[in-house]
């Protein structure tokens, strides 16, 4: 494919910083390691930092190009990482949150699925939680609850699940890799998501443009989740998720009929729902309009019985061997750290997480 004259045959990293000079400072010399043998360049944008930056620059001199930018205010993650692609070289870019560590041959295996298959548009790898021992992200699915979650949450790193090379819905862009004509191409990411879906929206204009999304499970990297932001409670979260049905609601619908539709082949008729959250009230509004009925709302949580949740009895665990219902569905993303409690719970000892593919 044809590329602009000034794009180089290397990886430009891209990281937003703001504050938190010393897990910036990690990050680089994680990275440092991964780029030993990459012909490459890294962009830092000083996203409105009111810290002064100075015990930076010791590690600026262990890269082959290294450009710093300065923004007075503190840009979204979409414009923020946007201006920087207009002021990198590379043809290959890697977009990598400042609280993520990497294992050193991590980006060697993320720019390699890209360089080695023409038909993949991003790529992205295994994050993990502080301590190595649970999983943050292995890809990001459609929830039939509505809205997209991270796939692997809580899961053993070596669990079989997440061990295969594949496409995924979409990928997180705390490290995602992309093919510069790709990103290009398909608008780069959207400038009115504000700090949340921004890499849900870009895997899915890379696929509908007829490029893969892909997954790599050898490609592993720490990600302390929002530790500079720290905006979990994200007060965009809303607007964020109105603006993503907007836009892909024309894919997203026909996948949740398919689904649902399924589930009745199957038999389902009547359901327990783990979870009484924003996911369980998204399923059962579902759920509810294609006429499966939920019995009860349940939680390990729950110890004795607790009202009711959307009409329906909320119950402990124990309590819902007393209960009639076709199969114990999950609204939560964190199916993986709470699968070994409730299988007993299921009829067919496989509790139903409703991932859309």
């Amino acid at each position: 494919m044809s590329r602009r004259a000034d794009i180089l045959e290397k990886l430009s990293v891209i990281i937003l910083h703001h504050n938190n000079i010393g897990m910036t400072r990690k990050c680089l010399e994680s990275l440092s390691d991964a780029l030993s043998d990459l012909d490459h360049e890294v962009i830092l944008l000083d996203n409105g930092s009111t810290e002064n930056a100075g015990s930076l620059e010791e590690c600026t001199g262990c890269f082959r190009r290294f450009i710093r930018l300065r923004s007075d205010e503190n840009l979204s993650f979409s414009i923020g990482n946007n201006r920087c692609v207009r002021a990198s070289a590379g043809r290959w870019l890697l977009f990598l949150n400042n609280d993520v560590f990497l294992r050193r041959d991590t980006v060697k295996r993320l720019v390699a699925t890209l360089a080695e298959d023409e038909s993949i548009g991003v790529a992205g790898g295994k994050l993990l939680f502080p301590g190595e021992e649970t999983v943050q992200h292995a890809g990001i699915g459609q929830m039939l609850w509505g809205h997209p979650s991270n796939y692997g949450v809580g899961a053993n790193p070596a669990d079989r699940r997440i061990q295969q090379k594949c496409e995924r819905f979409a990928l997180t862009g705390a490290m995602l890799c992309a093919r510069r004509d790709i990103f290009e191409k398909v608008g780069g990411f959207d400038e009115r998501y504000i700090w949340g879906t921004e890499d849900v929206d870009l895997s899915l204009k890379t696929r509908s443009a007829g490029y893969g999304v892909v997954y790599c499970p050898d490609a592993v990297a720490v990600h302390c989740e929002s530790a500079t932001l720290k905006i979990k409670n994200n007060r965009n979260a809303e607007a964020n998720c109105a603006l993503y049905r907007k836009l892909w609601d024309p894919v997203l619908i026909p996948a949740e009929q398919k689904y649902v539709h399924r589930l009745k082949d199957q038999g389902i008729q009547q359901v327990a729902v783990f979870g009484t959250g924003s996911a369980a009230r998204g399923l059962a509004e579902i759920l509810n309009a294609k006429d499966i009925q939920i019995a009860c709302f349940t939680s390990s949580y729950v110890q004795e019985t607790e009202g009711s949740f959307l009409g329906r009895p909320v119950l402990p665990l124990d309590w819902l061997k007393r209960e009639q219902y076709d199969r114990l569905m999950v609204a939560s993303q964190y199916f993986f750290e709470v699968e070994s409690k409730i299988l007993s719970f299921d009829p067919l000892n496989e509790p139903i997480y409703p991932m859309l593919n």
